[in-house]
């Protein structure tokens, strides 16, 4: 069912675009054609650009890292 005209947005935020196609492309694709704004915000790479290219998801790359410890 569409969203009424005051839309809600999902922003998923993973610090690898792996984690991206990995767990979130088809819920973030159905979220999309539900009427949600989706923004999905990684690292950035040649993966973060594919992701949007084939999902038409809006992607903004923020550099940064994961620490294991």
């Amino acid at each position: 069912m569409p969203l009424s005209s005051e839309s809600s947005s999902v922003v998923v935020v993973t610090t690898s675009p792996l984690a991206l196609w990995s767990f979130f492309q088809k819920q973030l694709s159905l979220l999309q054609q539900q009427g949600f704004d989706v923004f999905a915000v990684s690292s950035p790479g040649e993966k973060l650009a594919e992701f949007h290219c084939n999902t038409g998801v809006a992607v903004h790359a923020v550099p940064m890292s994961r620490r294991f410890r």
